[in-house]
């Protein structure tokens, strides 16, 4: 077993600050973190972080703790500071120079998966490390038996990719050409690559410009003394918080549909314990490691944990490691949550950190009902279609990672078409993924069936269909296909989520993951993504709200009146006697999807917008004569 309590409390020392100064110096660390995410931004060159923008960047005290950060993905960033002590635990503190710069992407020694390259950079004043500055960028490709690094059928970490332990890039000022060299010739994506890395460097220059102009201004013991009080500050208001709940055991369970080797559900068992200002989190009851890739590392489980904390507070409470204080977690090694050395985590950086997070909120519902949603869609939907242009030897390589519905909560209905808890990426653009990549979006439309109903519905998932346009390599890795987002409180389940193959006359649903799916040219690929369970009973949801779901195409007359006990006229007003009835009738048990998908909902996949072939052959032909960007 192994117990983690995140950071102890730092004790005053130093310079004295007034609030004002002190709030000028927090936000200055904020603004630099958000100037080293724009310069990755506008310099990287893969759409998946361009377009996605699946990056973060942060900035952590001499120790490791988090201090300030981007609105990047919160998983990123939670694990980031294990990657500060990772290094501090290779390398001595008199090797660690002031113009060194540090990469690494090993999951077991502060990483998270191996496509998440991450690069740290110390930032030195008066002869001592006094800041540390985090890049960690989401790479097309890190290597390994899978475009794309998500080896649904990896067995062991050397499966999965190139794995970089902690070692200088940047070594006083200079660029280390031969790792770089050895990094770029394991990847598939070697341009993409070698962009993003410079990327990564730029952005780490830009952070050391911003905090030197902190330390001109302030002086550096007013910046490290700004940095131990803004983490002592949240701690007390995370403490606050946790003291006026009421001391008590809440548990909660949920499920990975499977491991990707066997279609065995892999179970995730916690239980919370509030004591005064005080949090435990055990997961003993969980499910042992397993063969396949959704095994967590401590690490991941860990921020995991603190995420859905953070989630659950106040959130005016400035977000840094100073919230994690109050928190002990205790893993079983050898578990699902806490496995060993060299297992596979890939998926479990992804989807088995979702559902951690999934059961934080499960059961803190209990404690704090105001501050929790129902269950969200609850998988990363990571799609990975790769090919070779036509007209050319150059190879391509588009990588989604699509959003869904978000749970319904006390005051309003779920997020629609919003990327899971542990990301913060951005949809990408229709017309920019027929210009870079050979292939023809068909459908691009909300999925009103996924919406858990409740007092309040879940947010929508939706449906994205493109045919290839050349015969193309399909990986993904999902989860949420077999165990649906969660209702609370008499709220139904949300949607799931279904990967779908048309090809030729067939149409079939894929398995969440699938490796080295040869498809042909077109075929049409169909991402459904689920939807956000409902919070509350359906039918206390106002008439006049699923009224207006109905006339704005979000429910069926018929659905309205199943699953809501509103029965509307053919001119949609609400016939007052005939939902009086209807809601003293005995209430629905499943949601418009049947919380798994009947076998009619495929079937009809198969029947629905289809273009005309000549659209088709335009678009293709367009590509043939260079008019899309092979690049």
């Amino acid at each position: 077993m192994s117990a983690v309590s995140i950071y102890s409390s730092a004790s005053p020392a130093g310079v004295e600050l007034d609030p004002i100064t002190l709030e000028v110096v927090r936000n200055g660390l904020i603004s630099t973190a958000r100037e080293m995410g724009l310069t990755l931004l506008r310099t990287s060159y893969s759409p998946v972080l361009n377009e996605g923008k699946d990056f973060s960047t942060a900035i952590f005290d001499s120790e490791g703790q988090m201090v300030a950060q981007m609105e990047g993905c919160p998983i990123h960033m939670a694990t980031m500071g294990f990657a500060v002590k990772a290094i501090h635990d290779r390398f001595p503190r008199e090797e660690i120079g002031a113009n060194d710069m540090f990469i690494l992407n090993d999951p077991y020694r502060g990483g998270m998966q191996l496509q998440d390259i991450t690069l740290i950079a110390p930032v030195e004043y008066e002869g001592r490390i006094a800041v540390f500055l985090g890049v960690r960028a989401h790479h097309t490709d890190a290597g390994g038996m899978a475009a794309g690094s998500f080896p649904g059928n990896a067995t062991e970490q050397y499966q999965e990719g190139l794995v970089i332990p902690p070692m200088k890039v940047v070594e006083d000022g200079r660029e280390r050409t031969d790792l770089l060299e050895f990094i770029l010739s394991n990847v598939r994506s070697r341009d993409f690559s070698a962009g993003d890395l410079q990327a990564s460097m730029a952005a780490l220059h830009v952070g050391r410009r911003g905090v030197d102009r902190l330390v001109q201004r302030y002086g550096v013991d007013a910046l490290e003394r700004a940095m131990r009080e803004t983490l002592d500050y949240s701690e007390r208001l995370v403490r606050a918080g946790l003291s006026r709940l009421r001391d008590g055991v809440y548990e909660f369970e949920d499920f990975v549909d499977n491991d990707g080797i066997s279609d065995d559900p892999l179970r995730i068992r916690v239980q919370i314990k509030i004591e005064g200002d005080e949090m435990s989190v055990d997961f003993t009851g969980s499910g042992d490691q397993v063969q396949g890739p959704l095994n967590a590392t401590l690490a991941l489980t860990t921020s995991a944990v603190g995420i859905g904390l953070l989630m659950t507070c106040d959130p005016t409470i400035p977000v840094n490691d100073g919230c994690l204080r109050p928190l002990t977690i205790s893993v079983p090694e050898g578990s699902l949550l806490n496995a060993r050395h060299p297992a596979a985590t890939c998926g479990g950086s992804i989807e088995t950190t979702t559902r951690v997070i999934d059961c934080i909120i499960g059961a803190m519902s209990e404690a704090v009902p105001e501050r929790v949603a129902a269950g969200e869609f609850g998988t990363c939907n990571y799609t990975m279609i790769s090919g070779v242009y036509p007209g050319s030897s150059s190879r391509f390589y588009m990588c989604l990672t699509p959003a869904g519905g978000w749970g319904g909560t006390a005051e309003h209905d779920g997020w629609t078409c919003t990327d899971e808890p542990v990301g913060n990426c951005r949809n990408q653009p229709v017309e920019y993924l027929e210009r870079k990549f050979p292939v023809l979006v068909e459908e691009y439309a909300l999925d009103a069936d996924t919406a858990g109903p409740g007092r309040h519905r879940g947010g929508f998932g939706h449906i994205l269909r493109f045919i290839l346009l050349t015969d193309q390599v399909l990986n993904t890795m999902g989860s949420r296909s077999k165990f649906p987002p969660f209702g609370l409180f008499g709220g139904l389940p949300g949607g799931t989520s279904a990967f779908i193959l048309i090809d030729k006359d067939r149409v079939r649903r894929l398995r969440s993951k699938s490796v080295n799916l040869s498809v042909s040219e077109g075929s049409k690929i169909v991402v459904n993504t689920g939807g956000g369970g409902g919070y509350g009973d359906p039918f206390e949801r106002p008439p006049g709200e699923v009224q207006s779901d109905v006339a704005n195409g979000f429910l069926t007359r018929e659905q309205a009146r199943m699953f809501y006990g509103v029965e509307l006229k053919p001119d949609l007003s609400v016939d007052l006697p005939a939902t009086e009835a209807l809601r003293g009738a005995e209430r629905p048990t499943a949601s418009p999807d049947g919380g798994t998908r009947a076998r009619e909902w495929l079937t009809e996949h198969a029947h629905r917008i289809s273009l005309p072939e000549p659209a088709a052959a335009a678009v293709r032909a367009s590509w043939e004569r260079g008019v899309g960007q092979a690049a």
